[in-house]
């Protein structure tokens, strides 16, 4: 399989993150996110819309019930941003209980210094539109070692899900939504949970790919965004690696993979009428400049080959669920 890797728009992005594809409005949603951006673009033009929330940004998704309304999480927190009135309502946040000793299995007391440092990450909805989204405590060496989480949210509260995570990052789900897969970018793995769509629950964690012991993987390539393919297959980018690589859903073997003019590859998703053009966000690491002078924006992928297609187009969030 061949592929085609083009630039789109003329500016490129700190650090590009969260690709949402709108297939009502044909738009690409996505984020600036320590710039703390929320972006739209017109991927036919390339021309992008641009509002700043001044604070730390990872995801948006459109509300299914109207798309003029949007979901944005900050920082600790989720927002539901009327686009059309400009109102900006907070829907539900990290609990504060959730950073002291409840907050671990282990039972482990939060640091005094680290209260309030946890932070989501990145997030996407289920086929039932509800949202999960990982969290990632900062400290003063990057990343704390195993205390982020993996949240959904129920009623306009965070359930905690699963614990002992690094870097929380991309998530996907297989095409029977028997499976959920997790990548933990600090730990260099993905995960695999038995899911069950209806309730909402996750069981039987597993670790589906390590990196630091798979000779497919670099040991500076850090699995990032992750979507899933028509065929089953997992696409994760690898952030410092410039490449997305395509995954057996069953085996964890890399089978193809795609190499992008960026070090940082972000995150990934699928848009365009048929789904059958690949969207990857991308970061501008300044020392890389020179060498990939198209760093930091976000890049469309396509091909010839039928098969490459997502496997549905996006589901929005739905509330209620």
């Amino acid at each position: 399989m061949s592929f085609r890797v083009e630039p789109l728009g003329e500016n490129g992005y700190n650090l590009g993150e969260g690709p949402h594809w709108d297939s009502e409005r044909k738009k690409l949603y996505f984020v600036d996110a320590f710039v703390g951006d929320v972006l739209a673009m017109d991927v036919s033009t390339g021309r992008t819309d641009k509002t700043s929330f001044k604070d730390l940004v990872t995801i948006v998704i459109p509300f299914e019930e109207n798309n003029d309304i949007l979901l944005v999480s900050l920082r600790n927190k989720v927002l539901k941003w009327d686009t059309k009135a400009n109102t900006r309502e907070v829907i539900a946040r990290i609990a504060p209980e959730l950073e002291g000793k409840e907050r671990f299995n282990d039972g482990k007391v939060i640091a005094p210094e680290l209260e309030g440092k946890e932070r989501f990450n990145d997030g996407k909805v289920d086929a039932l539109g509800r949202l999960w989204i990982g969290s990632v405590l900062d400290g003063p060496n990057g990343a704390v070692p195993q205390k982020g989480s993996l949240y959904k949210l129920f009623a306009n509260n965070f359930v905690k899900m699963s614990d002992n995570i690094t870097l929380s990052n991309g998530m996907t789900w297989n095409l029977y939504n028997t499976k959920m897969y997790f990548n933990d970018s600090g730990d260099q793995k993905i995960y695999v949970f038995d899911f069950d769509l209806q309730n909402g629950l996750l069981h039987n964690k597993k670790v589906f790919v390590d990196f630091k012991c798979n000779p497919d993987f670099k040991s500076d390539e850090y699995p990032d965004g992750m979507t899933t393919d028509k065929s089953g297959r997992l696409w994760v980018s690898l952030y410092g690696g410039g490449r997305v690589v395509q995954i057996n859903e069953e085996s964890g073997s890399v089978e193809n993979y795609v190499s992008i003019p960026a070090l940082l590859t972000t995150s990934i998703a699928f848009g365009g009428q048929e789904l059958d053009q690949m969207f990857v966000t991308t970061g501008d690491d300044k020392q890389d400049l020179n060498e990939y002078p198209n760093a930091g924006k976000i890049f469309r992928v396509t091909s010839s080959d039928h098969t490459f297609r997502g496997n549905k187009i996006e589901t929005n969030f739905r509330p209620n669920v």
